[in-house]
């Protein structure tokens, strides 16, 4: 058999285990313990951090090959009025990089998307906290905005997201940890200038930090299922994520 032949057949049969791994995986992507719930323009509020499920096939096969169901988070954002969500993101050349978007922007690109919601609850004293809220977040993006000059493809840099299993019994976890290390869970402050692989989870973990509504007790590189009514968060004392759902986009698509 020549070498052509041979890695005509290896190649084949790497995309065979992918296609049966995709198979058995993709039933994960599953959502029916979600509730589903109108949500108006006007309900949105400062803090309420939503995730994004894609529903383009190679998407879906993608991420339930790796288990994942959301796999893109935001932050709502007040500004004189107008609704921005807050994100790492590269839409198009005009929207692009860590920057607040306006909604209507945002609802157009991911209109045929599922979106999850966690609401934002303020115990004490609402709209003065949201006015600080809205404060602090506007000075987070005078530091941090700017244009895509990141690079979040896939490297063995994702290592850092295996914090939550550094002590796991999962299979091959001990051969991974002797491979790649175990992973930093330690707070450190993202820079955008000399750490061009932050992902969009990294970002929104870091501006809820940075803005005080999350704890600053372990890393910021959440997987995205700890987003899923932000579970794996700890909330400082005033708030909480009182609830979490996939809203009902025939509201969103005609605001």
């Amino acid at each position: 058999m020549s070498k052509f032949k041979i890695y005509a057949l290896l190649y084949l049969i790497i995309i065979l285990i992918y296609f049966l791994l995709g198979a058995r995986f993709i039933y994960a992507k599953d959502f029916n313990e979600l509730n589903i719930k109108n949500l108006y323009m006007d309900e949105i509020k400062t803090g309420d951090t939503f995730m994004v499920s894609y529903q383009q096939f190679y998407r879906i096969f993608g991420d339930s090959l790796i288990g994942l169901n959301f796999t893109h988070s935001s932050t709502a954002y007040w500004e004189n009025g107008k609704l921005y969500f807050v994100e790492y993101a590269y839409y198009t050349d005009e929207y692009n990089g860590i920057m607040k978007m306006p909604y209507h922007a945002w609802i157009k690109f991911n209109k045929n998307a599922l979106i999850l919601v966690n609401k934002l609850k303020i115990k004490t004293n609402e709209l003065a906290e949201r006015k600080k809220l809205n404060d602090k977040i506007k000075l987070f993006l005078n530091e941090f905005e700017r244009k895509d000059d990141l690079n979040a493809s896939f490297n063995l840099g994702w290592n850092r997201f295996r914090q939550d299993y550094k002590n796991s019994k999962e299979p091959l976890s001990r051969f991974w940890n002797s491979m790649l290390g175990q992973p930093n869970n330690v707070y450190e402050r993202i820079d955008p200038d000399n750490n061009k692989e932050t992902t969009c989870v990294e970002i929104t973990a870091c501006l809820l930090c940075e803005i005080g509504i999350i704890k600053k007790n372990k890393s910021i590189s959440y997987l995205p299922s700890k987003f899923i009514g932000m579970k794996g968060f700890d909330c400082n004392t005033n708030f909480e994520f009182s609830d979490h759902y996939i809203c009902e986009l025939s509201n969103f698509k005609h605001l």
